[in-house]
């Protein structure tokens, strides 16, 4: 019966989040945004969503951002 409990809690582990995932997934914002400045690709609401959550203001320009 042990095993059984411990797997079910591997399960559950799984399924929640990690802490520093909020950390690791700005990082992927910031990467993708910087990418998406370096291709020009400032006037898409990808890149400026991204600008706006990077941003504390939430300013979306490409000149803030840079």
């Amino acid at each position: 019966m042990e095993a059984f409990t411990r797997l079910s809690a591997i399960a559950r582990a799984d399924q929640t989040k990690n802490e520093g995932a909020d950390y690791e997934t700005a990082q992927g914002y910031m990467k993708t945004a910087k990418e998406m400045f370096d291709k020009g690709l400032i006037g898409t609401d990808d890149f400026k969503t991204r600008a706006a959550y990077l941003d504390p203001y939430g300013r979306t320009d490409w000149k803030t951002f840079e």
